[in-house]
């Protein structure tokens, strides 16, 4: 069985996250895949990119009802979400451009989803060992530090050559609306990366404030 679940990771700018898992009447829900919805990566010089990796932690099997069926399961199991900002130099404009820089910490976010009822009678005796299959590492869809730097190099080069061009013939329209589109790319690129990193910013006090609270209820 294959289940599609959506989440938002909590204070992060216009992205989303499809999640695709997979299980049977045996087997525990096992992470098949992960899409980043939306805006995952933005900026024009200055960028901004999010990474997001799920953990399959826990997972709780609870009987459920069915009509025809008369062992039916489902279950209920928690994810936890890392998530990733990488600030650099770049051109978050689409598939093959990229950033490079710095990476932030991961912030985690713990979430319980539930699948749908599923009719076990034919598997009735072997749900009842539960096999917990090994889990496999994380998925993390890389893209390779070579195939960056070629994209982010080559548009670099090119933004540069527009430049020089665009300076040395200043009094040409052309030139100054190059220039004008630059300048007002790069500050709006700016002013959303610094945005987003706020938003990365409120996420890491948030669990810092949640973890001393935890602490404190610990102490006797």
């Amino acid at each position: 069985m294959n289940d599609h679940f959506k989440y938002k990771p909590p204070d992060t700018l216009w992205i989303g996250c499809d999640l695709f898992i997979e299980y049977d009447c045996e087997s525990k829900p096992q992470r098949v895949g992960l899409v980043i919805t939306g805006i995952k990566q933005f900026g024009f010089i200055i960028s901004h990119e999010y990474e997001v990796i799920p953990y399959v932690e826990e997972s709780r099997r609870r009987s459920c009802s069915k009509e025809e069926c008369k062992y039916a399961i489902r279950y209920e199991f928690d994810v936890r979400f890392s998530v990733y900002d990488t600030i650099g130099l770049g051109f978050g404009l689409g598939v093959g451009t990229g950033t490079f820089g710095w990476k932030s910490r991961p912030t985690d976010h713990v979430v319980t989803f539930t699948t749908r009822c599923t009719c076990c009678d034919r598997d009735e005796l072997a749900v009842r060992g539960y096999q917990q299959k090994v889990e496999p590492g994380p998925l993390i869809q890389l893209r390779l530090r070579d195939e960056i730097g070629i994209a982010a190099v080559a548009a670099f080069t090119a933004l540069g050559a527009g430049l020089a061009v665009s300076v040395s013939n200043v009094g040409h329209p052309l030139s100054q609306a190059f220039l004008a589109f630059t300048g007002a790319s790069t500050l709006v690129s700016a002013l959303i990366v610094f945005r987003r990193f706020a938003k990365y910013r409120v996420r890491k006090n948030k669990l810092r404030l949640s973890s001393e609270q935890r602490d404190e209820v610990r102490l006797p």
